[in-house]
């Protein structure tokens, strides 16, 4: 992608951002926070730069381990520190946006920030063989680390939450 193009999208997108920015500021958060992140990935490729696996899903083996004398509390409990580091679920993720309507601005806004993360990220992919690279620092070995500790930490969430409807639980 050529500078120019990058440069209109990087227009564009501070535009509408900050057209929109007083409807939802937290798609200048998101904006910045994916800049930052596009940046940052020559230094992940090389290994150089880590995202840390939390330590709550650091700390799991398997996502179906049973403790039949836990309480309703501790399985609530467990179920909210995993919503820490993973966000909400898909069942409340979809309820919001049900309940909330998105406006044209915002949509907008969503967009140009989404195309200017795509940019940043292709413009800054500069790394030749960066396959190979990855492989041989250790960075797509890692990456599968936290790939799989996010994939147990949302297994296991699911089976919590199965658990806590099965005891009757209120959440």
């Amino acid at each position: 992608m050529d500078s120019n193009k990058i440069g209109g999208l990087l227009l564009l997108s501070m535009a509408v951002t900050a057209c929109s920015s007083s409807l939802n500021s937290q798609n200048v958060d998101k904006t910045k926070k994916g800049a930052v992140d596009a940046i940052k990935a020559p230094l992940r490729d090389l290994n150089l730069s880590k995202v840390k696996i939390p330590a709550v899903l650091a700390a799991l083996t398997t996502p179906y381990d049973l403790d039949e004398s836990a309480t309703c509390d501790a399985i609530n409990q467990e179920i909210k520190q995993l919503g820490v580091e993973l966000g909400p679920d898909w069942a409340e993720n979809s309820e919001q946006q049900l309940s909330s309507s998105k406006k044209l601005t915002e949509k907008i806004s969503d967009t140009a920030s989404n195309e200017l993360v795509k940019a940043l990220s292709s413009a800054t992919s500069i790394i030749p063989f960066r396959s190979l690279i990855r492989r041989i620092s250790g960075a797509k070995r890692h990456e599968k680390k936290l790939y799989k500790a996010y994939a147990l930490g949302w297994q296991r969430r699911a089976f919590l939450k199965g658990l806590n409807y099965n005891k009757h639980c209120s959440q």
